[in-house]
Parts: structure tokens; C-alpha cells; sequence
């Protein structure tokens, strides 16, 4: 069996412009034949990266955090973090990105498979639909520098925030919260 999308992304954009709701269940096939779906109803807001501020903020921590180990580095450190962070934001809106995006929205979400997994299953199904590889390195450097953060603060609430403001059903909710926190 060849692995790829079975189905085609059909979305609906909500009206804050920001995110996205699955209108058709989008479907994955391993090689092994196992089926992955992101349901009709989840919302997404496919790879959006952070604002600035928080990038900036997140390449200090990481050139801070580097100090203590190399601290001859650390400023180059944190420009080639920011240099990164700041590339990322740039290609955030490839609409290429966009169906392994939900995927791994979702993953995040369900928190089933560790977060490493995740973000390289990103990788697979972008490079799946012709996304380059130096993208996909870039996406999955970011991800798992920054990650972190939408992992362990995750967005339960915020979906459910989005889903009343719209006054769409919850179907993302439930069923899919789990309590393992894989990293």
C-alpha cells in the first residue's frame, strides 16, 4: 500500500480569519494500512506560528538557556534563532502545509503519540504533497524548539472559545482530550 491522503482538505475559514474548521474528514494511510482522520468539525489554524514578540522572547530563553553551556555563543545563538524564527513566519501561509498541518494540529490536540512523533509525521505528510525538504526542516526545527509550548499549555480551551463564539458544535472535544503528556 502507498501511504498519502485519501481524501481532499475541504475547509470552512471561521470568521476571525485566524482558523479554520474541517468541513470533510480528512484521511491518512500509512503503508502499513492504517488509517488516520482529522473529523468533520475539528478546528485548526493549520501552521500558524506566533507573533514576533513571542519569538523574540522564546530566542532569548534559547540563546539564555545556551549561555550557561557555551556562553561564547550565546548571542549568535540567539540570532540564528530569531533568523529562524522570522524565516518561519514568512512561509507560515504555504497552502501546501495545510493538510499535514491539521494533522499535526491534531495530534497536538489528542496528545496520543509523543510530541517528537508528531512533528515528524508533520514532516512525512507535507513532504507526502511536494512541500521541499528544506521547508520541512525548517517547520520541524521550529516545532521542536517552540513546540513545546502549544504541547504543554495545550488548546482545549481555546477551541471550545472559538467553537461557542461561532456557535459551532464541539466535536473535537470530545472524545479526543487524553491526559498523556508524551514529549
Amino acid at each position: 500500500m502507498k501511504q498519502g491522503f485519501t481524501t481532499e482538505l475541504v475547509d470552512i475559514p471561521l470568521p476571525d480569519g485566524k482558523h479554520w474548521m474541517i468541513f470533510k474528514p480528512l484521511r491518512w494511510q500509512w503503508n502499513d494500512g492504517t488509517l488516520e482522520e482529522v473529523p468533520k468539525g475539528f478546528i485548526t489554524d493549520y501552521a500558524s506560528v506566533p507573533d514576533l514578540s513571542f519569538l523574540a522572547a522564546m530566542a532569548m530563553l534559547v540563546a539564555f538557556a545556551a549561555s550557561h553551556w557555551w556562553p561564547a555563543t550565546s548571542v549568535g545563538l540567539f540570532w540564528f534563532a530569531w533568523g529562524i524564527c522570522v524565516f518561519a513566519k514568512r512561509i507560515d501561509d504555504d497552502p501546501l502545509t495545510d493538510k499535514g498541518a491539521a494533522f499535526h494540529d491534531k495530534d497536538y490536540f489528542e496528545r496520543k503519540k509523543p510530541r517528537y512523533v508528531a512533528d515528524w509525521h508533520l514532516v512525512i505528510r507535507m513532504r507526502a504533497v511536494g512541500v521541499g525538504w528544506w521547508k520541512c526542516v525548517l517547520y520541524w526545527f521550529n516545532l521542536r524548539l517552540f513546540g513545546w509550548v502549544a504541547w504543554y499549555w495545550g488548546d482545549h480551551a481555546k477551541r471550545a472559545r472559538i467553537a461557542d463564539q461561532f456557535k459551532l458544535p464541539h466535536p473535537h472535544i470530545s472524545g479526543m482530550q487524553s491526559n498523556q503528556n508524551h514529549d
